[in-house]
């Protein structure tokens, strides 16, 4: 994982304890959000700057370090 799904991933943690110990859960919803809002201002920038579509991907991919 990269750095900025990292970054992502601890703004979508939250504290869960209730017996008075740390107990630290990622919010699954508040992720995905995350990288959805990640993936649509690379895609708005993209489209701003008229850069063809099938960059997209690829831009996607390298912004949250994915090989595949």
């Amino acid at each position: 994982m990269n750095k900025r799904l990292e970054e992502l991933k601890l703004l979508a943690t939250y504290d869960s304890s209730f017996d008075g110990g740390p107990h630290y859960e990622v919010d699954a919803d508040t992720l995905v959000q995350l990288v959805i809002q990640e993936c649509t201002l690379i895609i708005a920038e993209a489209v701003k700057q008229r850069e063809p579509a099938s960059t997209y991907v690829s831009k996607i991919k390298q912004h949250f370090g994915v090989e595949k």
